[in-house]
């Protein structure tokens, strides 16, 4: 959700920045021509270098030169008569108050192009909306709203539209209308159905329909083809949206958290996918023609029912992240070793008792976290790791860690936490990348080997072991700034 929505919370935020203001004003007092765009105001490229004001009492003083006026968090319960006298307002900023409705007025803002009234407590949206037909952003998420006036859809110029976190129950045809809209933030409402005519806004770049109420498509949606990341998790989708095969050019999709038990083969018409979120739906397998994807990179199948990782993802050779983490998974299978770019690897919460030999000729791999199975062993194999950073195994049944592992000096995160190790063979001075060390919940009675020459350690995690409080205060003076949880 926060990947869609982002880009309009950057956007507004561009425009309250105070840089190094240009010269705007001749000596009477009046903009200068070089400034001013076709309608005779201040250009939009030159908002971001206005000053900003942030009390009505300083804006009040020259209300013709206020461009950007910044009142959240000023405890309001009604937007101020007085902004709706400041003539060339372009970017008005009511972020966190408890304002309950937006009067009349507003159409007053003619020249009004970035407005953000979010997290307040507005119950509907006035029609006057609509006049403000030079608005390119607004923001009116995490407010009480349970629908939008038709009148938006007058609002040709606006790319950017943030409604999530509100009650909304449908959207209105009329916002079809919007062809410059390239974000539309929607998460979060009671939304269960699209216009038929959702296609028209095919400048549409992200879209985030996420925690909705959602079971279907129209048709038109195949006409989104400039958009580049999907969010439609936690709806009620039974199956995989048909359409959706027909969106050859999208490159980002989440559909986790829904109810669909089974991917249509043409899913891999979506060429260009590069990153499919799958989590939390009912799947056990895959298509037998998965393996087409040629971009595919991330692969997330998270809480699933999978019994077996499929031999047709272990041929898809694009892929470089998997996520099969909670899911039944009994062994990791002997061809994995053919997805030579895996970088990243999550099989947690499973019940995987062995790692076969194939797995550890995977030389590029950075993150492997492998918590909570039934692990009993590493194989001095593990050494061919040599660019891994992130290594966790905590939560399962490994009573040592080969010594090879010392090989892995690229290491800045290990958790071996809640497993059965004495001691350690290992001389950690090799690991002078640590940052973060978990040993929690093991049998351990002494740190291990040369901790203290890990000098970029940050963090360790040594709760429930047999160490001697003397020990780990001693290391806590050899190591600065070391923060330890025992």
């Amino acid at each position: 959700m926060k990947c869609i929505f982002i880009f309009g919370t950057i956007f507004f935020l561009h425009f309250f920045i105070n840089a190094q203001p240009y010269e705007f004003y001749d000596k009477t007092g009046n903009l200068k021509n070089e400034f001013k765009d076709d309608f005779g105001i201040l250009a939009e490229e030159y908002l971001p270098y206005t000053k900003e004001y942030i009390s009505l009492d300083s804006a009040m003083l020259e209300p013709n030169k206020v461009y950007k006026l910044n009142l959240s968090s000023s405890n309001l319960t009604e937007i101020p008569a007085e902004v709706f006298d400041l003539p060339n307002l372009q970017a008005l900023n009511l972020w966190n108050n408890k304002i309950t409705e937006i009067p009349e007025e507003i159409a007053k803002l003619q020249h009004l192009r970035y407005f953000s009234i979010n997290d307040n407590e507005l119950n509907t949206l006035p029609s006057q909306i609509g006049i403000l037909s030079k608005l390119i952003m607004l923001d009116l998420e995490n407010n009480n709203l349970t629908s939008l006036p038709v009148e938006i859809g007058q609002i040709v110029n606006l790319q950017n539209l943030l409604i999530g976190g509100n009650k909304i129950k449908f959207i209105p045809e009329e916002i079809c209308k919007l062809q410059k809209l390239y974000n539309l933030s929607a998460w979060g409402n009671e939304i269960s159905e699209l216009p038929q005519n959702f296609g028209d806004m095919y400048n549409l770049q992200s879209l985030d329909l996420s925690q909705n109420n959602i079971s279907a498509l129209p048709l038109t949606f195949a006409n989104l083809d400039y958009l580049m990341i999907l969010n439609l998790s936690q709806n009620k989708f039974n199956e995989f949206p048909e359409v959706l095969t027909q969106m050859l050019l999208l490159p980002y999709l989440n559909i986790s958290n829904n109810s669909i038990s089974e991917l249509p083969k043409k899913i891999v018409e979506m060429e260009r996918l590069q990153m499919l979120d799958l989590s939390g739906n009912f799947l056990s397998t895959l298509p037998k023609n998965f393996d087409n994807f040629e971009m595919l990179r991330q692969i997330i199948l998270r809480n699933n029912k999978f019994t077996k990782i499929p031999d047709v993802l272990c041929t898809a050779l694009s892929v470089s992240d998997i996520d099969f983490s909670y899911n039944e998974l009994s062994e990791i299978p002997e061809n994995i070793s053919s997805l030579v770019f895996l970088r990243n690897i999550n099989l947690s919460n499973n019940y995987i008792n062995e790692i076969p030999e194939s797995f550890y000729s995977l030389r590029a791999v950075e993150k492997i976290n492998f918590s909570k199975n039934q692990i009993s062993d590493i194989s001095t194999e593990i050494k061919n790791f040599t660019t891994l950073t992130n290594l966790d195994l905590s939560k399962n049944m490994l009573t040592s860690i080969p010594k090879e592992i010392e090989e892995l000096v690229n290491l800045e995160i290990i958790d071996l936490s809640d497993n059965q190790i004495v001691l350690f063979d290992i001389d950690f001075a090799a690991f002078q990348n640590l940052r973060e060390l978990s040993l929690n919940n093991n049998l351990l009675y002494e740190l291990p080997l040369n901790i203290e020459k890990c000098q970029n350690l940050e963090k360790l995690f040594i709760k429930g072991n047999k160490i001697t409080v003397d020990e780990i205060k001693k290391l806590k003076n050899q190591i600065k700034g070391l923060e330890i949880a025992w």
